[in-house]
């Protein structure tokens, strides 16, 4: 009697009258391996979007503080000017001339962690600006700029100008500006 052990070759496994097939190891762990790389470069894209849109929410809510504080000192409330002064990680509305630190009715407003005003270009150098009563306009008009602590070339700027009228917008680099003819 000659026992000799067949090997079949390797197939779908028989269940009854059912052919089962699965997928081996190394197939799930290539799966498991695409679907972690496809989700770090989604969360990355994410992030990036996430700190624009911070920035520009910023850039808003100052514009927004900056016509509060127009708006106060257009309609004379508590017959006095209102201002804003701006520091490097927050800006304050101000009520009254100038700016105190210690005034009670101060509304400060943080910038958040990843953002910075890194330029105060305002006239006589100013940290602050004044809004006149009834006119709303200022004598500290100027820039603001903003930005990305982590990316330094993303960039805001609040501007202001005589006349009160304050916008936000994008900062033009050297080689967006437009050329002299020679």
């Amino acid at each position: 009697m000659n026992f000799s052990i067949a090997r079949k070759k390797q197939g779908p496994v028989l269940f009854g009258n059912k052919i089962l097939a699965g997928f081996t190891l190394m197939e799930v762990l290539i799966i498991l391996g695409l679907m972690i790389v496809l989700m770090t470069i989604a969360l990355a894209g994410f992030n990036v979007f996430q700190q624009d849109s911070d920035l520009n929410n910023k850039a808003e809510e100052m514009v927004s503080v900056l016509r509060r504080a127009q708006n106060k000192a257009v309609s004379s409330e508590g017959d006095s000017q209102y201002g804003v002064h701006f520091e490097t990680d927050k800006y304050v509305l101000f009520k009254g001339s100038s700016f105190s630190a210690s005034a009670q009715d101060n509304e400060s407003h943080n910038l958040l962690k990843n953002i910075e005003i890194y330029q105060i270009n305002l006239a006589g150098s100013a940290t602050s600006t004044v809004f006149s009563k009834l006119t709303g306009q200022t004598v500290q008009y100027g820039d603001i700029n903003i930005r990305l602590i982590d990316d330094t070339s993303k960039t805001k700027i609040v501007n202001i100008d005589a006349l009160g009228r304050v916008v936000a917008g994008q900062e033009s680099s050297p080689a967006e500006l437009p050329q002299k003819d020679s």
